[in-house]
């Protein structure tokens, strides 16, 4: 059940997830619009979908088969940014 419902909630996420990076990429949306509402949602978004995709992974193990693994290169200094960008809008959730 867990495994079906996680691929139902993929699909309307991915959705979001492009739509957020069209807005992004929007010249006509002002920077503070961009940085109070589109980055937060888009990281927010990014960050479910990898938990949904790790609950059907661990499914996967449940059921003895074997997990998919991919390699994206990236760098710790990227993810040190995604982590205090994160951080800073739990602290201004926080102040409203």
């Amino acid at each position: 059940m867990v495994a079906s419902m996680s691929h139902e909630l993929r699909t309307p996420l991915n959705s979001i997830i492009i739509l957020l990076n069209l807005a992004k990429q929007a010249l006509a949306i002002p920077k503070t619009f961009h940085e109070k509402f589109i980055l937060p949602a888009l990281h927010s978004s990014e960050y479910l979908l990898c938990l949904i995709n790790d609950i059907l992974d661990y499914n996967l193990l449940e059921y003895k088969k074997e997990p998919r693994m991919t390699w994206v290169p990236t760098s710790i200094q990227t993810i040190i940014e995604k982590v205090i960008f994160i951080m800073k809008q739990k602290i201004l959730m926080r102040d409203v």
